[in-house]
């Protein structure tokens, strides 16, 4: 088995060094977008448009290119192929390769009104978070039709699902709650990191903490394993020794706010100033090709040392340094933490951890937001790779 894994919205290979894998379904959108854009920029671009008003910025085939939203969400393995779900722009589906390097995956199923998310693949049967209208949903099928059914139902977001590997009926997830009126469309999902982010909001934004669920398909029981309105429980791996293992973080740290009422009053003249800004912004962009401000490029240097990670706010440089007396330090902080329920007992295993698997050998394997480490059962750790970010680990059966 080899350790497979998703960064920045891409499929890699940990061989003797990670390895990016083809994509022939991104691939094949961008080919197409970047051909399109050209037939039409020669109407749209350079001098000519400027000048009758007809130009439209970021029209060129390069830009249309750059411009795609693309993310892979979720790997999973059944019969030596690699099923994997990803999103670009507005369609998303599960896709299926014989092989790693496989150019040409075939296509198990496709929707433009629904988002596929995290997978499991178990005795022959599927279970995929469903993203549609601002809600997921788990939904469960066979591999050969590919028919979905979602099991669980609510104004909740339901992420993450896995299989029991000791109780055949059995699925695990994550389920946060939905206020009734969410008072506002939800965003469009695009990135891992944004993916998550439905699950790490703020405890201003529409939604609850995320509880530890199990559903016996066979009863219809449905119990809230773990639910504490100061944490969010995610993420959860069932283990064959019948271990649960999840990550437990801190709900509502560590994320944007908008520190207010009076915060937003205060702040209000700065913000006309901005909208009326942007409007002018807008029409020298559109009729001239150049913006009226720098604004864009200052604000993509601001903070640099503050990153996003599964929707949370995360300070990098002060983490690193918190972290500085590890061999292997990372930019995760020791409030996310990887625990393990057995027997009844729930065990914290290690803080500062982004996303884990389990190796054949029953090793942990976890990334703490600059490297992938493996840990033994006593605790020695011994670092396999340098990989930033990387938001989801998992060891499959796939040449």
């Amino acid at each position: 088995m080899k350790l497979y894994f998703i960064k920045d919205g891409k499929q890699f290979l940990l061989d003797k060094e990670p390895r990016e894998l083809p994509d022939g379904i991104r691939d094949g959108y961008l080919r197409r977008t970047a051909e399109s854009a050209r037939r039409r920029e020669w109407k749209v671009s350079g001098e000519g448009a400027k000048f009758t008003g007809v130009y439209e910025p970021g029209s060129d085939a390069e830009s249309r290119v750059a411009s795609v939203r693309a993310a892979v969400n979720g790997l999973a393995e059944y019969g030596g192929a690699l099923y994997f779900s990803e999103r670009i722009d507005d369609v998303s589906g599960i896709y299926k390769k014989i092989s790693s390097d496989d150019r040409s995956e075939a296509i198990a199923v496709s929707s433009n009104d629904r988002v596929y998310l995290g997978l499991d693949i178990f005795r022959h049967r599927l279970a995929v978070s469903v993203m549609r209208a601002g809600e997921a949903h788990i939904a469960v099928g066979d591999l050969q039709s590919f028919d979905l059914s979602e099991v669980t139902e609510g104004h909740t977001l339901e992420l993450d699902p896995v299989w029991s590997r000791t109780e055949p009926e059995a699925l695990y997830f994550s389920s946060a709650g939905l206020p009734e009126n969410p008072g506002e469309p939800s965003e469009p999902i695009m990135t891992p990191s944004a993916l998550m982010s439905a699950m790490n909001r703020p405890k201003t934004a529409p939604r609850g903490p995320a509880s530890l669920c199990r559903l016996d398909l066979r009863s219809g029981e449905f119990t809230a394993l773990l639910e504490d309105e100061r944490f969010d429980f995610v993420k959860p791996l069932s283990a064959p020794d019948g271990s649960l293992y999840y990550l437990r973080h801190p709900y509502g740290a560590g994320k944007q706010s908008s520190g207010g009422c009076l915060t937003d009053l205060l702040m209000l003249p700065v913000r006309l100033a901005r909208a009326v800004l942007g409007f002018f912004n807008f029409f020298s962009l559109k009729y001239s090709g150049s913006p009226l401000t720098s604004q864009g490029e200052k604000a993509k240097n601001r903070d640099a040392g503050q990153i996003f990670i599964d929707g949370n706010l995360i300070n990098a440089e002060r983490e690193l340094k918190a972290n500085s007396g590890e061999p292997s330090p990372g930019i995760i902080p020791k409030s996310w933490e990887l625990r393990r329920l057995k027997n009844g007992a729930d065990e914290l295993i290690r803080g500062g951890v982004l996303c884990f698997t389990l190796d054949p050998d029953g090793n942990i394997v976890y990334s703490n937001g600059k490297y992938i480490i493996r840990r033994a059962p006593d605790g020695a750790e011994e670092t396999l790779a340098k990989v930033d970010s990387a938001t989801l680990l998992k060891y499959l059966d796939v040449e």
